[in-house]
């Protein structure tokens, strides 16, 4: 019993980790994007968080249609999904 809930807490600390760098990534980009930065770094952090934004973008464009919108809605709705599950997993392990 011991040993299923020391691994439930690894599991849930790593998702943790995950979703926080994650969110940091997130914020890195829109800055970076902010300040039309291109380069190697921004690439890098683009595919890195566009697998958890399209996903978003896909559903949101099945209901509205987005190309005109000047702000990212996808986006914001993607890190906003991503804080209530930051939220949810103290509830794990704790």
């Amino acid at each position: 019993m011991i040993f299923g809930s020391r691994l439930i807490f690894i599991i849930a600390k790593t998702v943790h980790i995950l979703i926080f760098t994650t969110e940091s990534l997130m914020i890195i980009r829109m800055l970076l994007s902010l300040f039309a930065f291109e380069g190697i770094i921004y690439d890098v952090i683009f595919y890195l968080t566009e697998p958890f934004i399209v996903p978003v973008r896909y559903i949101i464009g099945i209901f509205v249609n987005t190309e005109n919108f000047p702000i990212d809605i996808s986006f914001m709705i993607s890190y906003l999904f991503l804080i209530f599950l930051d939220s949810f997993l103290p509830s794990i392990y704790l």
